[in-house]
């Protein structure tokens, strides 16, 4: 789980360099050991620098006598880039991307889709180049922003992706998932977005056993939750 928070512009040269061990907060957030925590830098009038540092929770203080009423005491740790497959895969840089999980439905003219993973769960995904605020994709309601899938990505002989790019002799239209594995609500649930795409084969390499191809989101996305374990998207 990873937690969004503010950090005054103080704390923050600290935190990069980990010389700041642990952080006090309200404990309104069912922190645990293993969490990881971003936390955003701002100014003394509160807007955001557009700097952000992710830590690790090592340790939780709670029930210590020296702690203020309903506040925890958290050991943190710097991550610069945290993958985890089917769990959380997440970064941000001045680029403003995040990593995720790309799905795309293998069968698209079937009654239902069957949705296989692209790759391993670490697609980057740009949002928003322009923008002076940062805002998730899947928090933006308002089709305000531009989302455009890093290419060229790769899918190996043997598997349900590499199937059906190999077919895709001109682009070939489907329906493909982004996953947003930090928002994990519950065990294997998150939320995503369904959007409309076409699959554009590029070139084989490795005498044929591999193959690069492109992604390219078209229209509105849908917003909704995905369950891992049953690879079923709900709309919202």
């Amino acid at each position: 789980m990873i937690h969004e928070l503010k950090t005054e512009q103080k704390y923050f040269e600290s935190l990069t360099k980990g010389y700041k061990t642990f952080e006090v907060r309200v404990d309104d957030r069912d922190f645990q050991v293993g969490d990881f925590l971003a936390l955003n830098e701002i100014t003394e009038e509160k807007e955001h620098t557009g700097r952000c540092c992710l830590v690790e929770v090592t340790y939780i203080l709670r029930d210590f006598e020296l702690l203020a009423r309903n506040c925890v005491a958290m050991g943190i740790r710097p991550c610069s880039i945290m993958e985890r497959r089917y769990t959380t895969v997440y970064e941000r840089n001045e680029n403003k991307s995040i990593k995720l999980a790309v799905f795309i439905n293998t069968l698209p003219s079937a009654h239902s889709p069957e949705w296989c993973l692209v790759g391993d769960a670490s697609a980057p995904v740009l949002y928003d180049p322009q923008a002076n605020e940062l805002s998730f994709c899947n928090e933006n309601k308002d089709g305000k922003y531009t989302v455009s899938i890093a290419t060229p990505m790769t899918a190996m002989a043997g598997d349900e992706v590499f199937r059906f790019v190999d077919a895709a002799k001109i682009p070939r239209g489907t329906q493909c998932l982004l996953i947003y594995l930090y928002t994990k609500t519950k065990a294997g649930i998150y939320k995503a977005e369904r959007c409309d795409c076409a699959v554009k084969r590029i070139a084989y390499r490795e005498c044929g056993a591999v193959v690069d191809f492109t992604i390219i989101l078209e229209g509105a996305a849908e917003g909704g939750i995905f369950n891992a374990a049953k690879k079923q998207f709900t709309p919202d």
